[in-house]
């Protein structure tokens, strides 16, 4: 089956998302029907306290995880396609003291690259120590501290300094 998903990020910390079960252009052209679509909405008991502000979809080591960024400074990685597990929350990282303003995954790498309002960019990457387990976990490898060239808050620039990371 063609499936495809969008995601969503919310003010008050959760997230959603949408999985479109036809790409019939027919479908497409008729609009919207509640059969054409599903809406899951992660696990609330570990959802975000503030806006949520980023969100990565990818894979790591064959899982499909959503990675997301929030305003309550934390990082958390999720299994959104696992409905056993009600699409659990499996880490929250924890590191950064302020806003998280972007982020990117790595993928030949297994980097993740971080920035955030308390002027500090930061690298975590995949721990092999912990390659038994059933999700991948985070650790941080390195962190670039006033990172800016100017001192300034500006979420622009902090998002430009982790897009030089881009694989592109």
């Amino acid at each position: 089956m063609n499936t495809s998903y969008m995601f969503a990020g919310f003010s008050n910390g959760k997230i959603v998302f949408y999985r479109k079960k036809h790409q019939d252009p027919k479908s497409m052209l008729d609009g919207p029907s509640d059969r054409d679509h599903e809406t899951v909405t992660l696990d609330s008991q570990n959802s975000h306290k503030g806006d949520v502000r980023k969100l990565i979809f990818t894979r790591i080591e064959g899982l499909e995880v959503l990675i997301s960024g929030s305003a309550d400074s934390t990082i958390k990685l999720w299994e959104p396609m696992n409905q056993k597990t009600n699409s659990r929350c499996f880490q929250t990282i924890i590191g950064h003291a302020g806003t998280i303003l972007d982020m990117i995954y790595l993928e030949k790498v297994q980097l993740l690259v971080t920035s955030s309002t308390d002027n500090t960019m930061k690298i975590w990457r995949v721990d092999k120590a912990r390659n038994l387990l059933l999700y991948p976990w985070f650790v941080q490898f390195q962190q670039i501290t006033e990172f800016s060239s100017v001192k300034s808050q500006s979420a622009l620039e902090a998002s430009v300094w982790v897009q030089c990371f881009d694989k592109k």
